[in-house]
C-alpha cells in the first residue's frame, strides 16, 4: 500500500472511531462526564478505570484473534472493521482517564504533544 492510500484509509478509520464515540458516550455517559461509565467498576471499589477499560480492550482482542484466525462469519455480529475502531476507542480511552486523573501525566501528554486541553473535571 503506498503512503498516501494509508493515510486515506487511516483518517476513514479515525472519523469511524469518532463517530462512535458520539454514539455510544450518549448511550453510556452523561452530559457532564462523557467517561462515567467506565468509572463505574472504580467508583463501587472493583478495580481502577484505567484496568476496567482494559478489561474490555482484552475482551475486544480476543475478538480480533477469532476474526483473523476463523473469519468474520464466526464472530457473527461485528467484524474486523468495528472490531479495531473498538481497540482504537478503548486505548484512548485508558488515555483520556489518566489523563484527567494523573496531573504528572496530562503534563507530559501535553508537553508529547504540545496542546493543553485546559481545565480537567
Amino acid at each position: 500500500m503506498k503512503y498516501y492510500d494509508y493515510l486515506i484509509l487511516r483518517t476513514a478509520v479515525f472519523s469511524l472511531t469518532n463517530e462512535l464515540v458520539d454514539k455510544k458516550s450518549r448511550g453510556y455517559g452523561s452530559e457532564d462526564d462523557v467517561l462515567a461509565n467506565f468509572k463505574l467498576a472504580e467508583n463501587v471499589g472493583v478495580m481502577s478505570a484505567e484496568m476496567g477499560v482494559w478489561l474490555r480492550l482484552s475482551d475486544k482482542t480476543v475478538r480480533l484473534g477469532r476474526i483473523l484466525a476463523k473469519g468474520e462469519e464466526y464472530v457473527g455480529f461485528e467484524g474486523l472493521l468495528d472490531t479495531v475502531a473498538d481497540l482504537i476507542n478503548y486505548a484512548l480511552t485508558i488515555l483520556a482517564l489518566r489523563y484527567e486523573k494523573d496531573p504528572e501525566f496530562r503534563q507530559y501528554f501535553n508537553r508529547k504533544l504540545g496542546i493543553d486541553i485546559g481545565t480537567i473535571g
